[in-house]
């Protein structure tokens, strides 16, 4: 892991509002090595005067303040000295938390930008690219790469805090002493390749082996929780069980490998630095012969060593930290790159499409990249503004896709479609959204209130309690919600769990209804409902929504009856087109879908 490339790759992960922001950070980080330094200075300072209190009068600086401040003996002056130390240590600890709040603000802004970006990205992907999008790839994409990814810049920003901490101590020692600057520099950077060595391409390996163990945990977990009633039935607790448990213990024993090779270089900086240390000491003394000649030096020593040390330590653990993280980055970085060249370059139109007389489909195809054969083949048709129109056939004859189609979710196909004289395009397709809305076979239901799931996306605040009721209504829902202790507020569970099925699609159709929209696709949205309550649902949908478009797909005889006009398709491609009863008379290919021959 390069340095420069690890800049780029950092860089590009911010906005320019954060690269200012992170300017700003990197000044904080100077002043506090300046700080930091001027601290060790003064208390260097200090133990001279303290060894010889004749320096007072010997050095011009110190010589003015204690004439300016008229101290009466040096022990005052000693004591001034010591207050002011004091509060300069003071000072350094306030500017050091303020510098780790202002990084910790900063990364927890840029985790809270990248997961609303990349969510955003992928709730923006075409359809047909989420088809194969993996839950628990997602799950875990979103909670932790980037956690991951933040966490490693707030150590890129602690790493070039003590980093500057570290060159600034450094830079003491050389101007007090070169010589032992010379040795520092021996010791600590035979330290440092030991370290190098040890630990440069583990830590890589280690992050990027956390990282797919992590993905195949969150895999195991959605998997499980998904199938927890095949598990059940067919009693295979215990296979799930060993295979996340597997994975886990894996996970566990790389958490392990990772703490070992970010502690160890710390512990050995330790063990060289001490021994140094003494080293030096036993140098200075022998080098002189007098204890007190060699004591500020000593002082300096000692108190640089205590403070680089820790400083050295923390920004190897730092970058230690970010190398074992950076496959986490490289999963961000690569999706945000990923999301960026499927930027359309159309501009969306702001402008209204009418629907005044007809929906025109022309020449219609599509082909699944996976598939042999296309779905839809030269295709046309027309429907009617307030009409009910049906798409029937067998299964596989392509119902679902040319449904898909409609409701703008695969945007890749070939041919034309006219909202009256209006071509539907990529810059208008937002605002032709908007007049559809869509039932299907089964209703995905939120964890949440009757009331969210009916007005779905909607701010609780801002739900429309007239039109909801009145909606409850149309799909015979009222009976349900006054039996209820808290009505409409009250939680139905995950997927609905806590209601049945049929309750779950009438709240699937409420919520198309509440919409107003004037398209209402239905795909086999009436199947999971009993005959008697299909039949008062397709009765309100002919009485009281004679101003919407409805478009149905259905294999119950008794729904489809009620549409105006059918569009019969058999592998892909359009044979017959009529009411319910010219193709009774006219298509054994429709007797064969509803049983008639």
């Amino acid at each position: 892991m390069l340095l420069p490339k690890v800049l780029e790759t950092a860089i590009s992960l911010f906005v320019y509002r954060e690269k200012v922001k992170l300017l700003g950070l990197v000044c904080v980080s100077v002043l506090v090595a300046m700080i930091e330094t001027s601290t060790i200075l003064a208390i260097f300072s200090y133990i001279r005067i303290v060894i010889d209190p004749a320096v007072i009068s010997q050095n011009t600086y110190l010589n003015q303040i204690s004439t300016t401040l008229a101290f009466s003996s040096n022990f005052h002056f000693l004591i001034f000295m010591g207050g002011l130390i004091f509060l300069m240590i003071v000072f350094r600890m306030i500017v050091t938390v303020i510098n780790l709040y202002l990084q910790g603000k900063f990364t927890a802004n840029l985790a809270t930008r990248l997961s609303k970006q990349c969510f955003e990205n992928f709730l923006n992907l075409p359809y047909r690219e989420l088809l194969n999008v993996n839950s628990s790839e997602l799950s875990k994409y979103l909670m932790v790469d980037i956690n991951k990814t933040a966490f490693t810049v707030l150590c890129g920003l602690e790493f070039v805090t003590h980093s500057l901490i570290a060159i600034s101590i450094l830079g003491l020692i050389i101007y007090s002493d070169p010589r032992l600057f010379m040795m520092i520099m021996v010791v600590f950077g035979i330290t440092a390749s030991l370290i190098t060595c040890i630990s440069n391409s583990k830590l890589h390996m280690i992050g990027k082996s956390i990282e797919l163990s992590d993905r195949h945990a969150f895999q195991r977990t959605t998997e499980s929780l998904a199938a927890i009633k095949d598990i059940k039935i067919y009693n295979a607790t215990d296979y799930f069980s060993k295979k996340f448990v597997a994975i886990f213990y894996y996970r566990a024993l790389l958490g392990v490998r990772e703490k070992i090779y970010i502690t160890l270089p710390g512990l050995l900086m330790n063990t060289f630095g001490f021994a140094f240390l003494i080293v030096v000491l036993i140098y200075l003394l022998s080098a002189s012969g007098n204890l007190l000649s060699v004591l500020p030096t000593i002082g300096l020593l000692v108190i640089s060593i205590q403070r680089i040390i820790p400083t050295l330590q923390t920004a190897y653990n730092t970058w230690a930290s970010m190398k074992s993280k950076w496959a986490s980055v490289e999963v961000i970085k690569k999706s945000l790159d990923s999301s960026k060249s499927k930027e359309k370059s159309e501009a969306a139109s702001s402008d209204l499409i009418k629907f005044d007389e007809k929906l025109s489909f022309k020449k219609i195809n599509y082909h699944y990249a996976e598939a042999e054969a296309p779905s839809i083949f030269d295709v046309n048709f027309t429907i009617k503004k307030n009409s009910t129109f049906g798409v029937v056939g067998i299964s596989g004859a392509g119902k679902s896709t040319l449904i898909d189609i409609i409701a703008g979710l695969l945007d890749d196909y070939e041919g034309e479609i006219y909202c009256d004289d209006t071509k539907i395009t990529a810059s208008n397709r937002a605002q032709f959204n908007k007049k559809i809305a869509y039932v299907a076979q089964q209703t995905f239901l939120l964890d949440a209130s009757i009331k969210e799931n009916v007005a779905f996306g909607v701010e609780k605040k801002e739900i429309d309690e007239l039109k909801l009721m009145r909606t409850l209504k149309q799909v015979h829902l009222l009976d349900l919600i006054h039996t209820l202790p808290e009505g409409v507020d009250t939680k139905i569970g995950e997927k609905g769990e806590r209601i049945s099925g049929g309750q779950r699609q009438r709240i699937g159709i409420a919520r198309a209804l509440y919409t107003d929209a004037e398209i209402i696709i239905m795909d086999e949205a009436t199947s999971a409902l009993d005959e008697d309550t299909e039949r008062k649902i397709n009765e309100m949908l002919a009485t009281q929504l004679k101003d919407k478009t409805i478009i149905i797909i259905s294999h119950r005889l008794s729904t489809v009856k009620m549409c105006d006009a059918l569009l019969l398709l058999e592998n892909g491609r359009c044979v017959a087109q009529g009411d319910c009863q010219e193709l009774m008379e006219s298509s054994d290919t429709f007797k064969k879908v509803y049983n008639l021959v």
